[in-house]
């Protein structure tokens, strides 16, 4: 995630025009030094909301290393949720959220970032974040529909 975050923050810095060079660096300099303690948590504040939308499925979670580690040790965390699902949850669906779970905590660290570095863009990666947490709260949705008309056609 740290790389996807990076990428796209260079990517954007590169798209700014007549912002000059230390508004671009600003931007590209979201993982460096100091700045990727504040990715960490906003990241694991989005890993969080994703948790909480699957919750009705969660047997553990774990976030290895801190959010408020030392920058030293950063962008090492490990987000994983295990969950328990009926035999009915295609393994497709599941990636499925995975891949959205993935977009949301991203989009959601570089709206962050760019609402400090760049205002005008973060508006933009907030409703990247916004409708990844509404697919995967739709998919969630209509998932349990499926799963009561099996179960009263049963």
């Amino acid at each position: 995630m740290i790389y996807d975050i990076a990428n796209n923050a260079f990517v954007i810095g590169e798209t700014i025009e007549d912002a000059g060079p230390h508004a671009k660096h600003l931007v590209q300099d979201v993982v460096e030094g100091q700045n990727i303690d504040r990715v960490c948590r906003v990241m694991s504040q989005a890993f969080c909301r994703v948790n909480d939308l699957l919750r009705q499925w969660v047997v553990d979670t774990e976030e290895t290393g801190s959010p408020l580690s030392s920058h030293q040790n950063a962008g090492e965390e490990e987000y994983v949720i295990r969950l328990v699902v009926s035999d009915g949850l295609a393994r497709c669906t599941i990636d499925y959220w995975a891949i959205l779970a993935y977009e949301y905590v991203t989009a959601s660290a570089i709206a962050d970032w760019l609402d400090i570095t760049a205002k005008d863009k973060a508006s933009a990666w907030q409703k990247k974040a916004d409708e990844a947490a509404e697919r995967l709260v739709k998919g969630i949705a209509l998932y349990h529909r499926r799963a009561r008309k099996r179960m009263e056609v049963l």
